[in-house]
């Protein structure tokens, strides 16, 4: 009983994880595909690090396509991994 219930709370904690690294992916799909590149430029211009780093990214189809690329693997491989996880706990509950 104590086993199971430490298996059970393990799980759920990384469900829990993985929720969350598929809430950063989707995050960072969404903001490359809505960011407007004169903002980054802008940004950038001003000396912001982080818009100087993805202002190649805006600006270069093939790096953008890469890098959205990497989001989805991201969704996916953390959707299936709380798939994996909590897939027997939902079938039992239900």
């Amino acid at each position: 009983q104590g086993l199971s219930r430490r298996v059970m709370t393990v799980a759920l904690l990384f469900v829990a994880l993985l929720m969350l690294l598929n809430a950063v992916c989707v995050a960072a799909e969404y903001a490359i595909i809505s960011v407007r590149r004169s903002r980054m430029r802008a940004a950038a211009e001003r000396g912001g690090k982080l818009a100087q780093a993805l202002l190649p990214v805006l600006e270069q189809a093939a790096l953008k396509d890469r890098y959205i690329s990497g989001c989805q693997l991201g969704i996916t491989v953390t959707n299936l991994g709380v798939g994996m996880l909590a897939e027997g706990r939902i079938a039992d509950a239900v």
